[in-house]
């Protein structure tokens, strides 16, 4: 059996996931995006079930950075558009069981940039992100060599 035939979502998610609820302002998304240093956020609701994912692209669609003249930033945009409407509402989604390969196929044949792992009854569990995946090949081509 082949190394990535054997791994699942499970094996390589990310497991304590920033999430988003409908109503978070895309203002409020943004800063989290920015302070963790990442591209995708899944909307949720109280109960962790899967809504929506929103990614730097989408608040990119509603929001302007400008660079003014004398080196400061700003964010021009409607920042207090809800992620209800800014989100991508029932994302591609894998189970936790889905292995790496199967993955993969999906994001490229969809071109996301994150898949969310979930129960069956859509509670998010994880993300895997192309980061993840690249870390995973990094690691593959490094035990291959050595």
């Amino acid at each position: 059996m082949r190394y990535s035939d054997s791994l699942t979502m499970g094996d390589i998610m990310l497991k304590n996931v920033v999430t988003a609820r409908e109503t978070d302002t895309v203002e409020h998304v943004y800063a989290a995006m920015l302070e963790g240093r990442f591209r995708h956020i899944p909307v949720v609701d109280a109960k962790q079930h899967l809504l929506g994912i929103v990614s730097d692209r989408d608040l990119r669609n509603v929001l302007v950075f400008m660079h003014d003249t004398d080196g400061t930033k700003r964010t021009v945009g409607n920042q207090k558009l809800v992620m209800s409407r800014v989100m991508t509402r029932a994302p591609l989604s894998v189970d936790a069981s889905d292995s790496v390969k199967t993955a993969v196929k999906l994001m490229v044949k969809h071109k996301v940039g994150c898949l969310p792992v979930c129960e069956s009854d859509d509670r998010l569990l994880g993300l895997v992100t192309e980061t993840d995946m690249l870390r995973l090949l990094e690691d593959l081509l490094q035990n291959k060599s050595g």
